[in-house]
């Protein structure tokens, strides 16, 4: 279901998609393989909640992030993997706020992080509020 679908397959609720398959909430979307809830991404798979992005692999709730693999809440984050909660970093790994973890401690870490974010209802439901001011996004522009 949803429009412009091209080259898709079990692809659900989704517009200006292609190359999409077992996805669904998609808008302007190319080569997604089991992601959901999605805003402009090409070239990923098993994703939540991201929002103009390039190539990623089992993501969540991350915003402007390139090239990088099981990341999550991060912003602009590129060439990077296994990062939690962190903003602009490059060619980074097992990072938490923007701080180094060794990796032993950092799945310890993240771990303790997501039981918290549970018991308080607020890990997985929904996106969190971007780290920059509603006047510097697109949402304030002028409609054509």
């Amino acid at each position: 279901f949803g429009d412009n679908i091209y080259n898709s397959k079990n692809t659900w609720y989704s517009f200006d998609v292609s190359e999409c398959q077992d996805s669904g909430y998609l808008e302007e979307c190319k080569q997604m393989h089991d992601c959901w809830d999605i805003s402009i991404l090409e070239e990923a798979q098993f994703c939540y909640q991201i929002s103009s992005s390039h190539i990623l692999n089992n993501c969540n709730f991350c915003f402007q992030c390139m090239t990088s693999s099981d990341c999550e809440f991060c912003e602009f984050v590129a060439n990077s993997s296994n990062c939690f909660g962190c903003i602009s970093l490059n060619h980074k790994q097992y990072y938490i706020l923007n701080q180094p973890y060794k990796k032993e401690e950092y799945f310890k870490r993240v771990a303790e992080i997501k039981e918290e974010l549970r018991r308080e209802k607020d890990y997985g439901g929904r996106f969190w509020s971007p780290t920059f001011p509603l006047q510097d996004t697109v949402a304030v522009w002028d409609r054509l």
